[in-house]
């Protein structure tokens, strides 16, 4: 583990985005294959308008002044899922997360598409919260940044 912490390389101005992913619609029929592939039964979702790298994503950086409309979408969401009588384990990918790490030449990113919820960032975020300037360091706090 040494030889391959000794071979990393450190990345300068390295900014820490987490990202809401938004869905176009609400899926409100069974959970049945067919049925989500058709998409037959849903409501439209009324994304948000703000500028941003991309459509199904809002970077917390992109929110920051239209906190408003990340607000109604979500309100939405559970509107909907009031209405059809949706549990929140029916509707949970509705409120998934994206982690990343990029620099701003865009030379460098890195992205952590298997952690949907905050609670499963957090051991990743306390880890770049603190600088791991050694092998120990890095051992102890269980992560390999610097």
């Amino acid at each position: 583990m040494k030889d391959w912490f000794d071979s990393t390389i450190g990345i300068e101005n390295a900014t820490v985005e987490v990202g809401f992913v938004l869905f176009p619609d609400f899926y409100y029929g069974p959970d049945r294959h067919q049925a989500l592939v058709e998409r037959k039964e849903v409501e439209r979702l009324k994304l948000p308008t703000f500028p941003r790298a991309s459509e199904r994503l809002v970077t917390t950086s992109e929110a920051e002044e239209h906190v408003e409309q990340l607000i109604q979408y979500y309100s939405d969401v559970i509107r909907l899922s009031r209405k059809y009588s949706k549990s929140f384990n029916q509707i949970r990918q509705y409120f998934w997360l994206r982690l990343s790490i990029a620099n701003g030449s865009g030379s460098f990113c890195v992205s952590f598409p298997w952690y949907d919820t905050l609670s499963e960032m957090e051991s990743v975020l306390r880890c770049l919260g603190k600088v791991c300037t050694t092998t120990a360091d890095a051992a102890a706090w269980g992560c390999y940044f610097r």
